[in-house]
């Protein structure tokens, strides 16, 4: 259906490829069948198509599967536009105070789609720690800071982003449908933090609190990382704590 408002003449090869980058900013990988039943085309065309966007960056090639995923090009647009809203000046003391007090990674995260992109990082000085995840974009639903960002979401907005029930999971521990991310987010909403145990990866742990503006906008979220010998159920909440603190305070500096 053409939408009201859309160009009197529209280049159809065109609106088919923005149509198959919005579907890459929900989606990890899609093949070419998937991409071809899509965009309702023939899969000779579905594979010209994105082969043309892979000749420019815009995608990838996954060598394990041979599916498409995102490319550079588009990764480094979307820095370029997180760029252009940046708040890490005023997150980047917190998450400095936040690593000090507690020994362990904390990173900031927005969301995009059905990912997380991790813009800051201040690694921990334990021997033993997580690494900085900066650039990379996960699943949301395999992430403390990502159930804590789709806990905000509206219902709909939630049921446009999920319109499938299977979700892909990275670990056996990742939620694997989209009806359990359903009840784990309202277990989020009533502890006002996320947790995540081995979902994004084996023996990792985080947990992680939302950060709004002070028009109760929500801008990102704040998490801890750390190996899941430190970080456990039981210390889950005592880290949330702290990291609520912080969050109180960043908000009230976001305008």
């Amino acid at each position: 259906m053409k939408k009201s408002g859309a160009p009197a003449y529209p280049i159809q090869s065109v609106e088919h490829a923005l149509v198959l980058l919005a579907l890459f900013s929900e989606r990890r990988r899609l093949s070419v069948g998937a991409i071809a039943k899509e965009l309702s085309v023939a899969p000779s065309t579905a594979s010209r198509l994105v082969a043309m966007l892979e000749h420019h960056g815009y995608v990838g090639r996954e060598p394990d599967s041979r599916d498409y995923i995102l490319g550079e090009r588009l990764r480094d647009i979307g820095l370029a536009a997180v760029r252009e809203l940046d708040i890490r000046p005023q997150t980047r003391p917190y998450l400095e105070a936040l690593s000090a007090e507690t020994g362990e990674t904390i990173q900031m995260g927005i969301l995009q789609g059905q990912y997380v992109i991790f813009l800051d990082c201040v690694e921990g000085h334990h021997n033993l720690r997580v690494g900085s995840r900066v650039g990379s974009l996960l699943p949301a639903h395999s992430l403390s800071s990502g159930k804590v960002l789709l806990a905000e979401l509206p219902p709909d907005d939630f049921a446009l982003l999920y319109p499938r029930d299977r979700l892909e999971q990275l670990t056996p521990q990742t939620i694997a449908s989209t009806a359990k991310l359903g009840r784990a987010l309202i277990d989020v909403r009533k502890r006002g933090y996320a947790a995540s145990f081995s979902e994004s990866e084996p023996g990792i742990s985080t947990v992680a609190v939302s950060i709004r503006d002070i028009a109760g906008r929500t801008r990102c979220a704040i998490s801890l990382a750390a190996p899941d010998t430190r970080l456990t159920s039981k210390t889950a909440e005592r880290f949330a704590k702290i990291l609520r603190r912080s969050a109180k305070a960043i908000s009230a500096t976001l305008l």
